[in-house]
């Protein structure tokens, strides 16, 4: 009399899924790696297990649409953290969030979150002396190809900025060079200095060009 195995499907069930993005442009970003720094022991000791074997359970990278999982977790609280290591000093080291996973038999959905990287940003308004706004003025930053125009209200956005890391550059923030005109309106110069993550505001006047006498 023979007997039959019945071989069931491995069933790899997504438990936490989410998206990581801009904090100021709202756009997602590829390639960012998500972490998870703390969760339960069951699942601690399943990741030292395998990094035994050279592979990383507690790792994930953003896909082009910025979206990330990770799946088969225990249930329990996670603390998950994200960061862009290809985008040195043009974001924040990383951003913290909690996930709370169900037990696997009450789980029906994976739990969703979302995790915003800050970058670091130079806005601001663009004025004449009479702090009036300027449309269309060109704003940029010497000796970089970053640069923007300002919009209906006078207004401009650059983002994301290489910026000065604090913890990884001992010496002194260097600065840089921010320029401005517009037709009819002389270079306005300023030298400022951006840290990594930081938004900077900067309202910048331009002269108007007197004609020639």
């Amino acid at each position: 009399m023979s007997s039959w195995v019945k071989l069931e499907p491995n069933r790899r069930q997504v438990a936490i899924a989410g998206i990581v993005i801009d904090e100021q442009t709202q756009q997602p970003l590829k390639g960012a790696r998500v972490e998870i720094t703390d969760a339960p022991a069951q699942f601690l000791e399943q990741v030292r297990l395998s990094a035994l074997q050279g592979r990383r359970l507690n790792e994930s990278a953003t896909a082009h649409d910025g979206w990330f999982y990770f799946i088969n977790l225990p249930g329990g609280n996670y603390t998950l953290t994200a960061s862009l290591p290809n985008a040195a000093g043009r974001y924040q080291a990383s951003n913290t969030t909690i996930a709370t996973v169900p037990p696997s038999e009450a789980a029906t959905q994976p739990i969703w979150t979302q995790l915003s990287l800050r970058p670091t940003t130079l806005k601001g308004t663009i004025q004449d002396q009479k702090q009036q706004a300027i449309v269309m003025a060109k704003v940029w930053i010497e000796g970089s190809d970053a640069f923007t125009f300002s919009d209906s209200k006078g207004q401009y956005l650059l983002t994301p900025l290489e910026g000065w890391n604090a913890s990884a550059d001992s010496t002194q923030p260097p600065t840089m060079t921010v320029k401005a005109t517009a037709p009819g309106y002389e270079v306005a110069t300023q030298r400022i200095t951006l840290r990594q993550g930081e938004i900077t505001t900067l309202t910048i006047r331009l002269q108007q060009i007197l004609p020639i006498q």
